[in-house]
């Protein structure tokens, strides 16, 4: 399994837009990608500083999302929020454990 990480720090005025624009538009087009198996959108309401982790099943299925119109439209987007530009880097994950209660 593979994550694409996207860092970034938005005002605190558009911290719940941002929320709302993973939950209404980059998770419905994620799960239209092959080997897209979840994500997780955090902000620090104190500092704005957002990370997003991304899972994918290969490193062949993240890369594959990389430069398609897909891709373009959801940073895009996500760069009107954030002054400095998003950041992103790509990590192999070895552990990934939930509780067995999940």
């Amino acid at each position: 399994m593979y994550a694409r990480v996207i860092f970034g720090k938005v005002l605190t005025q558009n911290q719940n837009v941002v929320t709302s624009f993973y939950r209404n538009e980059v998770v419905p087009a994620a799960r239209q990608q092959q080997g897209f198996k979840g994500i997780i959108q955090m902000v620090n309401p104190e500092t704005g500083e957002t990370l997003s982790i991304s899972l994918w099943e290969s490193e062949a299925d993240m890369k594959a999302t990389e430069n398609t119109d897909y891709d373009k439209k959801q940073f895009a987007k996500l760069a009107s929020f954030d002054a400095k530009g998003p950041r992103r880097a790509a990590y192999k994950v070895n552990v990934l454990e939930y509780s067995a209660d999940q």
